[in-house]
């Protein structure tokens, strides 16, 4: 209860009577209570987001090649391939998606190239496209051809706890032909 009052004042300034408002201010209260625990809780989601994209863009960094600048695959070959590539971020530098390209120089002296995004952002999308790129640079490593390639990947995707969608693309360069 919230009171405001003032005594009356008789002739001789004595107190004659008194008035007062008095209001309820309980629902004020539950406003009050209510917009800070809003408050407390925007900035509790906002610290998260902070904290998911902060480790996104890091595992991200993490699972793109290390490689900036021009890339001579194979090393030491006859004929090399000159490679560059450079990871773009949506206009929204707060979304980290699952985009991914990774060049790969395989035991027998080929190339996989590969390229690929999964739907969604955050941790998520990112720890991802770290399963999916390991599983492709394995997969390539053991002499998979990328036709079949893809296909396992398809399987893989299907298979998991979470199906997702995406797109990928791979190659062999073969520095021979």
């Amino acid at each position: 209860v919230h009171m405001t009052g003032e005594p009356v004042l008789a002739a001789d300034g004595s107190t004659a009577s008194m008035w007062a408002v008095l209001r309820d201010v309980s629902e004020l209260r539950r406003s009050e209570r209510a917009v800070r625990e809003s408050r407390d809780c925007l900035q509790r989601q906002r610290h998260i987001a902070r904290t998911e994209h902060r480790l996104a863009v890091e595992l991200q960094e993490a699972v793109l090649p290390p490689w900036r600048g021009s890339l001579r695959l194979p090393q030491g070959g006859p004929a090399s391939l000159d490679l560059a590539g450079h990871y773009l971020p949506s206009s929204t530098s707060a979304l980290v998606g699952g985009d991914w390209f990774d060049a790969l120089q395989l035991p027998d002296g080929q190339t996989l190239l590969s390229v690929g995004d999964l739907t969604g952002h955050g941790v998520s999308a990112t720890s991802g496209v770290a399963m999916l790129l390991g599983a492709v640079r394995g997969m390539a490593v053991s002499g998979a051809a990328p036709g079949a390639l893809m296909g396992w990947l398809n399987q893989m995707l299907d298979a998991s706890a979470q199906p997702a969608l995406g797109s990928a693309i791979c190659c062999r360069y073969e520095p021979g032909s």
